[in-house]
């Protein structure tokens, strides 16, 4: 049996002009927040949920150096138009 080495991912800003780019997707994410807002010892605490949700897209490339890299822009639904047509 073979073992395979993964080789760590490096991010790097979505301005990044030494770049070869080898694939991409966009990802929805839900982050999900739980804190405690108050409490006596008499009574239990209470919490408070909060959520963000945002569409990311990540595209893989390798630099200069053949370092496999991803560049990671968040919300891109908000500034891109898409039509169908």
């Amino acid at each position: 049996m073979t073992a395979v080495q993964l080789q760590p991912v490096r991010s790097v800003p979505p301005d990044y002009h030494h770049f070869k780019k080898i694939g991409s997707e966009e990802v929805h994410t839900i982050e999900a927040y739980e804190r405690t807002v108050s409490g006596t010892p008499y009574n239990d605490p209470q919490r408070q949920f909060s959520t963000n949700t945002y569409t990311e897209r990540r595209t893989y490339g390798r630099d200069e150096n053949g370092e496999l890299v991803v560049k990671i822009e968040k919300d891109i639904s908000k500034g891109h138009a898409r039509s169908d047509a």
